[in-house]
């Protein structure tokens, strides 16, 4: 899977990044990975260099959104991101931003719907106000197009993993993972990555067959460190799910798409960030208790 710190791209300090919008450097860049699809470019004001990306998640309705900057601070931070296309289309997200091992960066991460990225006008401004961390606003020249070719990106994929992107279609009611806290375990963090310090986040893509067992289990975003993603899939036999329905109400087999965060304590959680995760927990509760009735 491609890492943004693989792009080998020099990032300058970021100061002054909220006082003006920065302008596209250089082409859009589509990287087919192995793994996934990673649109990327890199945008500047003066000296003021960011990198942001988005990548494709498996049968999701969400991009991973990845905002990269120089920074020398070590501070874990979570928060809630605002995210705006020309302040018309806006979404909330839980947002995490960290440094990067060596790197003297810093990078957020956030999961937006893909909805708000559909259509959009050459020339439109998105802005980025994350809760507890200096706001970021970008010229999105192109990327109507640029997002087109990630959807397209996503399809190829599936296809050479041997899935079938219509499976969205027959999808009415997703599956909904029943025993989330059973799974992945304080002793699940490998200890080689506990000394050296190592945090991040990967996805896993998981098949769900008609009985809501895992039949298999794949990393299709990686965290950034090997043995991190070495255990993602290793705990998620375990996993049971009320089981993907389609329009009759029939259970079908299908595929489920998850993040496992890396942590280790340490963490700084705003306001925002404290009173949106507890929302999302009693939605998915929710949804939990719906779902086996």
């Amino acid at each position: 899977m491609p890492v943004l710190v693989g792009l080998g791209m020099a990032l300058a300090a970021q100061a002054s990044v909220e006082a003006s919008i920065l302008e596209p450097v250089g082409r859009w860049s589509l990287d087919y990975g192995e793994s996934g699809c990673l649109l990327a470019r890199t945008y500047a004001a003066g000296s003021s260099k960011v990198l942001v990306g988005w990548r494709g998640i498996p049968f999701d309705d969400n991009y991973e959104l990845v905002i990269q900057s120089a920074a020398k601070e070590e501070e874990l931070r979570r928060g809630v991101v605002t995210v705006s296309v020309d302040r018309g289309r806006r979404s909330e997200a839980l947002y995490r931003t960290f440094p990067l091992r060596g790197q003297s960066q810093r990078r957020l991460e956030a999961r937006l719907e893909s909805a708000l990225f559909d259509g959009v006008e050459d020339g439109a401004i998105m802005s980025i106000a994350p809760s507890s961390d200096p706001a970021v606003s970008i010229r999105m020249l192109k990327a109507k197009d640029a997002f087109a070719a990630l959807r397209r990106c996503g399809d190829e994929t599936l296809v050479r993993w041997g899935m079938d992107p219509s499976e969205r279609a027959r999808v009415a009611f997703a599956p909904v993972w029943l025993n989330m806290g059973d799974v992945m375990k304080t002793d699940s963090y490998p200890r080689g990555a506990i000394e050296g310090g190592a945090v991040g986040s990967a996805t896993v893509l998981l098949a769900v067959d008609a009985a809501g067992k895992v039949a298999s289990c794949r990393v299709v975003l990686s965290s950034g460190t090997a043995s991190l993603d070495a255990v993602a899939c290793k705990h998620m036999p375990r996993a049971r799910f009320s089981p993907a329905r389609d329009a009759l109400g029939r259970s079908i087999a299908s595929h489920f798409s998850t993040r496992i965060n890396w942590e280790m304590g340490g963490w700084h959680d705003d306001g925002p960030y404290r009173t949106l995760s507890a929302e999302k927990e009693r939605e998915y509760q929710a949804r939990r208790r719906t779902s086996v009735r």
